[in-house]
C-alpha cells in the first residue's frame, strides 16, 4: 500500500502539480477540509466555464468542459467532515494502485 500511496502523490490528483498534491493532503484532514473543500470546488467550477468557453471557440466543447466536474465532485464530498475524509482517501489509494 505504501509503493501506491507514494506513486500517486508523485503524480498529483488532475495532472495540475505539486499544488494539487499540497491541496489534496491538506484535504485528509477533517478540519482543514472544511476549507479545501469549498475551494476545489471554486476551481473545478473556473475549469468547467473555461473549458466551456474555450470549447466554444475550438470548436471542442465536450472534450475541454469536462475538466472542472471532477474537481467539483471531490471538493463537494471532501467538504464533508471525517466521512467526505475517509472517502476521498479511499478513492485516492483504490486509484492509484489500479494505475
Amino acid at each position: 500500500m505504501g509503493s501506491c500511496f507514494a506513486a500517486y502523490s508523485a503524480q498529483g490528483d488532475f495532472g495540475h502539480g505539486c499544488s494539487d498534491v499540497i491541496l489534496k493532503f491538506a484535504g485528509y484532514v477533517p478540519g482543514v477540509s472544511s476549507v479545501t473543500g469549498p475551494l476545489r470546488v471554486l476551481i473545478g467550477l473556473v475549469e468547467l466555464v473555461v473549458g466551456l468557453i474555450m470549447g466554444l471557440i475550438e470548436h471542442d466543447l465536450l472534450d475541454t468542459s469536462m475538466n472542472g466536474i471532477p474537481q467539483i465532485f471531490r471538493g463537494a464530498v471532501e467538504s464533508v467532515p471525517v466521512l467526505g475524509n475517509i472517502c476521498v482517501i479511499a478513492f485516492d489509494i483504490f486509484s492509484s494502485c489500479n494505475k
